[in-house]
């Protein structure tokens, strides 16, 4: 998870109302399998991970025409 946050290829803020926005971090882990990062982000900009797994499906599109 920590690898796949450290090399991360896409993010996007979840929340913009929330003032601890969720936040989306898709990265790939030292195997190269794609990996789903829910966090959320304080107003000290902090993270606190609460979702992490194997990506899937409906994000693949972010993916399409990458070899």
């Amino acid at each position: 998870m920590i690898h796949a946050y450290d090399y991360r290829t896409y993010g996007r803020v979840l929340d913009f109302d929330n003032p601890l926005e969720r936040v989306l971090y898709i990265g790939s882990d030292q195997a190269g399998n794609f990996l789903e990062i829910v966090a959320i982000r304080n107003h000290k900009g902090g993270l606190l991970v609460i979702h992490a797994m194997r990506m899937t499906k409906q994000y693949h599109y972010l993916f399409e025409g990458d070899t």
